[in-house]
């Protein structure tokens, strides 16, 4: 979920489905790893969000683990969630943003669509493909979102931002729960990073899937993506995608 990428874990889970030394003198003592400078800076997380979703982006990701090659993420500018572009799922939704996620490359999913929709503040109702939805609400026709992200974090924040059922459209049905939650890491003096956690689990609480996205955030108002790290657990066997 990316906060945004909700969208893309859902499309991720059915496609993968689917397929030394040194000289002289003195002090021998090993050298000190140097860690990340620990800003003291307050970041505004919840209008670098909107800004992203506002003007959507394209990443290009190189791939490894299971799937290796490039891959491309690209997350429209939200538009008007009216008339046909507007979901039976989410129809209080006011933007909706398509995204699409291709690959190029060996053992790789084929290529994925999907839509988020957001109320008119821009805070996530949920997202679906064709054939699952994901609503951060009670009902399966939600008119209001339990998705909270804070306006301002700082380096060591942590917080879960929301909790999503999950459904299968056809036949209808819940298959599950996903728990959306950050923590905020150094970088630099001016920057720091924010790393969302999608963890899914089935109707049975068993932990199936877990995505990491990183971003970089600034005091400019920017999420920058960074990577995405998804494990997807079936049976004895796992699947794992790093996006750098």
């Amino acid at each position: 979920m990316k906060i945004h990428q909700t969208v893309t874990g859902l499309f991720l889970t059915s496609l993968l489905g689917a397929c030394g030394g040194g000289g002289g003198g003195g002090d021998s003592s090993p050298p000190v790893a140097v860690g990340p400078v620990i800003s003291t800076l307050s970041f505004p997380f919840k209008s670098a969000y909107v800004a992203m979703v506002q003007n959507g982006y394209t990443k290009n990701y190189s791939m490894s683990r299971d799937c290796t090659g490039t891959a491309v993420d690209s997350y429209a500018p939200a538009v008007a969630a009216t008339g046909a572009s507007a979901s039976v799922s989410f129809p209080s939704a006011s933007f909706a943003v398509r995204q699409t996620l291709g690959f190029t490359g060996t053992n790789c999913p084929a290529p994925g669509t999907a839509t988020g929709y957001y109320d008119s503040n821009y805070t996530p109702f949920g997202s679906e493909t064709s054939v699952t939805y994901r609503a951060y609400a009670t009902t399966t026709t939600p008119t209001s979102v339990a998705f909270s992200i804070p306006s301002t974090v700082v380096v060591g924040a942590t917080g879960t931002v929301g909790t999503a059922s999950d459904f299968n459209k056809t036949p209808f049905g819940q298959f599950g729960t996903t728990v959306v939650s950050y923590v905020v890491v150094p970088e630099t003096d001016s920057t720091a990073v924010v790393n969302l956690t999608y963890k899914s689990y089935d109707n049975a609480n068993t932990l199936y899937k877990a995505q990491q996205d990183r971003y970089r955030i600034s005091m400019t108002g920017a999420l920058v993506p960074l990577s995405i790290d998804f494990v997807q657990y079936t049976g004895t066997s796992t699947a794992q995608l790093l996006f750098r």
